[in-house]
């Protein structure tokens, strides 16, 4: 080794160069016997009156490793080894050597350098750790760095963006936006989650729900979210969030919401619409003691036959969303439904008929609903025409009776024109229509009677 101006160094001034390195030093013979190992190597792994030789320092496995390695050395002039050696401390550490042959004086010398690689081979090992770990997990799993790239991603949400993971990784987050690969809303949704975090000591974690139709698919899905910041020191280190398909949970809490205000609508109904029959009934029943004349418990009869009327009613309201689809045809349906009906000076048209998947007892009750508001509000005592007819989008019921007052919300729970009316039946029809995926609307016939459109 010489210096800045070519001299070669002294061999004192060699050594104290060696002993200043942080990795291990030595030479041995042919035979493995060390002739020399700086102060690193004695610091770490004991003093020079121990075993010289150089496989006395690994054990196991790792001692014919050793040994290959030094064979390959003087073969070939170089080799590299990995092996676990025991400290003078006790504890074991990994090391990485390089060795080289020296042939010198007429002797052959293997001389090598050690680096101690325990902590980057225990971070490898935590990573493997973590990537099997991440690919485990059942939920989309993307780990993103302060810039806004995709450091990390598992197999699940590489799937849910229809995206292979090794494409991904390195990539802007914002660019599968660009691509078409994730919805603009999700990008915003994380945006908007992060900036909340940063701006919130207090929480370190945090989730939003997106609804997006991924690659591959025409249904909508529901995906949570939950965003959490790296730990750090204080500076933005980036964001690891954990992607879960939570759509048949959201549709399910859905369908409860639905039920639970369907029975809510129930009691509110039962208690405010037979309140008033009962109290009809009780008077018509003290009046009936008074003055022992039948014809009041015929009135009695009459309140009672009110309340189960009633009662019927607002139990189809509540069980609409029971369906059992099958392919029916809308004028067999509704022909059923007239005869149940029979109204009293009416008569049915059906122009046209096609094929519907739907519940076919639900089906037959819209109709039926229909046709008796029309029986109530239309034909009165003289006659009148209900018409079928299929149109682009659905179907059409109709009448030639008086129509809708102008102010009219038919569809409104309890809503009526007629005294003797529950009010309930033009919103059962509404709720079959909802149930079935379907939308109705009502407005005035070419007759000036009433239009109920069913849009399928």
């Amino acid at each position: 080794m010489s210096n800045e101006r070519g001299r070669p160094l002294g061999p004192e001034l060699l050594e104290q160069v060696v002993d200043t390195l942080d990795d291990v030093v030595y030479v041995h013979r042919s035979d493995g016997e060390l002739v020399y190992w700086n102060d690193r190597a004695v610091e770490r792994f004991g003093s020079r009156d121990r075993d010289p030789d150089v496989r006395s320092f690994v054990t196991g496995t790792d001692e014919q490793v050793v040994c290959d390695a030094i064979e390959q050395t003087l073969a070939e002039g170089h080799a590299t080894a990995e092996v676990e050696m025991e400290a003078a401390d006790g504890t074991r550490v990994e090391m990485a050597f390089s060795a080289t042959r020296l042939d010198a004086n007429g002797e052959t010398y293997v001389c090598g350098v050690g680096h101690d690689i325990t902590d980057q081979r225990r971070r490898e090992r935590e990573l493997e750790r973590y990537e099997t770990a991440i690919e485990a997990v059942p939920s989309g799993v993307i780990l993103v760095g302060p810039g806004g790239t995709m450091l990390t991603v598992n197999e699940t949400w590489a799937e849910m963006v229809g995206h292979d993971p090794d494409m991904l990784e390195g990539e802007p987050f914002d660019r599968l936006v660009d691509t078409g690969l994730v919805d603009t809303s999700i990008l915003d949704a994380y945006e908007s989650t992060l900036r909340d975090l940063l701006s919130n000591d207090n929480d370190v974690t945090d989730y939003f729900d997106v609804r997006a139709i991924p690659p591959n698919d025409d249904e909508e899905h529901v995906y949570r979210t939950h965003l959490g910041l790296v730990p750090s020191d204080g500076a933005f280190r980036g964001a690891a969030a954990v992607v879960r398909d939570v759509t048949a949970e959201v549709t399910r809490r859905e369908e409860l919401q639905e039920k639970s205000q369907r029975l809510e609508e129930f009691a509110s109904a039962v208690s405010h619409d037979l309140r008033s029959p009962l109290a009809v009934a009780k008077g018509y029943l003290d009046l009936a003691r008074e003055t022992g004349e039948s014809a009041e418990f015929d009135r009695v009869e009459d309140a009672l036959d009110r309340i189960e009327d009633r009662v019927e009613d607002v139990l189809a309201l509540t069980r609409t969303g029971e369906l059992s689809r099958e392919p029916v045809d809308i004028g067999t349906v509704a022909r059923d439904a007239w005869q149940i009906v029979d109204p009293t000076g009416g008569r049915l048209v059906v122009d046209d008929s096609d094929t519907l998947d739907a519940d076919p007892g639900q089906l037959r009750r819209l109709f039926e609903n229909l046709f008796h508001n029309a029986d109530t509000h239309a034909f009165g005592d003289g006659e009148g025409t209900v018409r079928i007819e299929t149109t682009a989008d659905g179907f059409v019921v109709s009448d030639d009776g008086c129509g809708l007052p102008n102010d009219a919300s038919p569809f409104e729970h309890g809503w009526t024109t007629d005294a003797g009316g529950t009010g309930y039946g033009l919103a059962i029809v509404e709720r079959i229509a909802e149930s079935h995926g379907w939308s109705v609307t009502a407005t005035e016939s070419d007759e000036g009677g009433a239009r109920f459109e069913i849009t399928t």
